[in-house]
């Protein structure tokens, strides 16, 4: 339902409230025509920034483009309802299953031209099961896509995390709030070094999304069991 809405434009910027977080760093550096990476989740509505930006919805003063990488296996009837409702929405898309070296420079570009590439970083592909990294979660060793954050490093921008979550669970009309929060771990390092990098970037990523599970477990859109290697 959040997607549709979304997509049909019937999510409006004065429903978003801002935190005291890193908005405004990100908003800067947009009107400046610098894009950045963003990792999102499966935590809240996913498709805000997306859904916003198509109908021209900005917080910024420089208009940007908003590209995400999504995995399109096993999603093709709704795939096919979320073009209909918005066929340039889905053009700006990419797939995540089909990403090679061009794919890569394109994005790069993206960036570089003052747009942002996006990415969730909360489950892992049925089509790359052993590209994974394992960290702790809510108790337990679960299983992240090692993919998404070794784009961050292909990409080489600056790293953000955000989040969009309704204050009411189950209130389809809910105000959302917006968190976005800069990532402190830097993956401009050597070969030697990334393997270490991308795990702390994984902590860091996962110690917010906890902290936001918690406070929202009926949000969490991901159905099945996450914890099973």
């Amino acid at each position: 339902m959040e997607k549709l809405l979304g997509w049909k434009g019937a999510i409006k910027l004065n429903n978003i409230e801002t935190q005291d977080d890193d908005l405004n760093a990100l908003v800067d550096q947009l009107n400046r025509g610098e894009g950045a990476f963003l990792l999102c989740s499966h935590l809240g509505n996913m498709e805000m920034l997306r859904s916003l930006t198509g109908y021209d919805e900005y917080h910024t003063q420089k208009d940007f483009e908003v590209f995400p990488v999504v995995d399109f296996s096993g999603t093709s009837k709704f795939n096919a309802l979320l073009r209909e409702l918005n066929p340039d929405l889905m053009d700006h898309v990419v797939d995540a299953n089909n990403i090679g070296v061009d794919t890569a420079v394109w994005m790069k570009d993206q960036i570089a031209a003052g747009n942002l590439v996006v990415i969730a970083g909360d489950r892992t592909s049925a089509n790359s099961r052993d590209r994974k990294l394992e960290t702790e979660f809510l108790g337990e060793k679960a299983n992240f896509p090692e993919g998404s954050f070794s784009l961050a490093g292909i990409l080489n921008a600056p790293i953000y995390f955000m989040f969009a979550i309704r204050k009411k669970d189950f209130d389809i009309k809910s105000t959302y709030e917006m968190h976005v929060i800069r990532a402190k771990t830097s993956l401009e390092c050597s070969r030697k070094e990334r393997p270490e990098r991308l795990k702390l970037l994984l902590r860091e990523y996962t110690s917010i999304l906890e902290k936001l599970c918690l406070k929202h477990p009926y949000q969490w859109y991901n159905f099945y069991n996450f914890w099973e290697d």
